[in-house]
């Protein structure tokens, strides 16, 4: 950790943030984060606002679960933790065999309560499609089943689409439609 600045009640601002363990690791620069400290006295951790500009995750060692979907089992917080909003500017994931960079992404009102996240909106952009993903509602317990609206668009065309998601990390279901506004012609009859 570099450079923290600022107060709890006013926001606090770390100029880098780095954790690492045996199979992963997290960096982030310029995080900002601004907590409404009087919620927590009614049991929510209250983050008004969360920025990044740049958050760094890298797999150093390869997954161990031979390709087994992803299951999660944890105790419930005893509290509410909410937040408010979140931007990234820039988010990079690595691994051993491919590197995505993601950009701008913004997360509006997100509530996990026990076990539940839910979540109003999530935006990214990346190589010229911008998703938004509404309504999502995750239970991060087992199978970790999931439900959401999404949204995309493809900046350089007409291109879009809209849908559902519903199921579980293992096993999803898509509902989707492809928007394309085509041109219309018209025909002469004598």
């Amino acid at each position: 950790t570099k450079g923290i600045n600022g107060s709890l009640w006013q926001g606090v601002t770390v100029r880098q943030l780095g954790y690492r363990d045996k199979a992963w690791q997290l960096s982030m620069e310029d995080l900002r984060f601004q907590v409404d400290w009087p919620k927590l006295l009614t049991g929510r951790l209250a983050i008004n606002e969360v920025t990044v500009r740049s958050l760094h995750y890298q797999r150093t060692e390869p997954p161990d679960d031979a390709g087994n979907p992803l299951k999660l089992s944890f105790l419930g917080l005893p509290f509410v933790v909410s937040i408010k909003k979140a931007e990234i500017s820039e988010l990079t994931l690595t691994s051993a065999e491919q590197e995505t960079r993601l950009r701008q992404a913004q997360l509006r009102r997100a509530r996990l309560r026990g076990h539940k996240l839910t979540v109003t909106e999530i935006g990214v952009s990346t190589q010229g499609v911008a998703l938004t993903v509404t309504e999502l509602t995750v239970s991060l317990r087992g199978k970790i089943p999931l439900t959401a609206r999404i949204h995309w668009q493809y900046a350089k065309s007409n291109l879009s689409g809209q849908g559902s998601i519903d199921g579980t990390l293992a096993r999803l279901t898509f509902n989707h439609v492809l928007e394309q506004p085509a041109a219309v012609g018209s025909t002469r009859f004598s």
